[in-house]
């Protein structure tokens, strides 16, 4: 049986799938888990490991009535039924519903980046069909098995591939798992504007806590630039898809941060198929967040 190896770099795990990628499709009863927990009741947003073990800062953070409140919440825009995040704001003194963290990155830093047709994404997938490309259903998948991962309300079993390698690459440098999809009211430039949630918080060796932000697949040209942020402070900094990934998880940060949580480094996750194997890579915090 072949094991995982590092590629290049301490960054890079390659992990030998164990058979045939699994489906996600309707008919894929395997992926079932046993958790209660649901999205549209309050609080129950996140996962945590258990209260003595928890890190102190967080802890008290998932005391306050932010994540004790936030859910989701069905709501209709135009014509489009879509879900909205709900909570109480201590600083507007009020319940609010608004939108995610990514609409709010587009609208202010890159408002027309759209640049592949779907002619140009079949072109690009046929030059090289061994990268596997991005699934929604599938990083839907990850991060519903990484969120019952952390509380225990499901085992190691039957876990999907990518599933499997992140856990890997994260034991392999010291980390356990320690509360995913913690939701983080955000506020840019003095005013509350959106809510984010952090995919994953890790636990070094030092008892440190780390910030993830985890992506499944290789996007079209990820390091093609596309002009420049349209936006200061980043109005310098290359349009790009992989320079997108590092904004969401800078200000999901920062979020955490300025709400009393000790976040003492955080970086983006990417886990996407190559041939016969998973690769993970970890990417290093770019010059200009540093």
């Amino acid at each position: 049986m072949k094991r995982a190896r590092y590629k290049n770099d301490a960054t890079t795990l390659v992990v030998p799938k164990k058979g045939k990628m699994p489906r996600v499709t309707k008919k894929a009863k395997t992926t079932k888990t046993t958790t209660k927990r649901k999205e549209t009741n309050p609080g129950e947003l996140y996962s945590v490991v258990k209260p003595e073990v928890q890190e102190p800062s967080l802890a008290a953070y998932l005391k306050s009535v932010v994540p004790k409140t936030a859910c989701l919440e069905w709501s209709v825009i135009g014509r489009k039924r879509c879900k909205l995040f709900s909570y109480y704001s201590p600083r507007m003194g009020r319940h609010v519903k608004c939108g995610g963290l990514h609409k709010l990155l587009k609208s202010r830093f890159y408002p027309k980046y759209d640049p592949y047709s779907k002619e140009e994404k079949k072109k690009y997938r046929k030059a090289d069909a061994k990268v596997k490309g991005s699934n929604v259903k599938e990083g839907q998948l990850v991060d519903k098995q990484l969120t019952d991962l952390v509380d225990g309300s499901r085992s190691e079993n039957r876990l999907n591939a990518h599933t499997s390698a992140l856990l890997e690459f994260w034991r392999s440098i010291g980390h356990t798992l320690h509360a995913a999809q913690v939701p983080v009211e955000l506020s840019m430039e003095g005013a509350v504007v959106k809510m984010t949630k952090c995919d994953v918080l890790t636990l070094d060796a030092n008892g440190k806590l780390w910030c993830w932000e985890v992506k499944c697949g290789m996007p079209i040209a990820p390091t093609k630039e596309h002009g420049y942020f349209a936006s200061a402070p980043f109005q310098h900094v290359p349009l790009t898809k992989f320079n997108i990934w590092q904004l969401q998880v800078y200000y999901t940060a920062q979020a955490l941060l300025a709400a009393g949580v000790d976040i003492y480094q955080y970086r983006v996750i990417q886990a996407f198929g190559y041939d016969n194997q998973v690769v993970v890579k970890a990417h290093e915090k770019p010059n200009w967040l540093k």
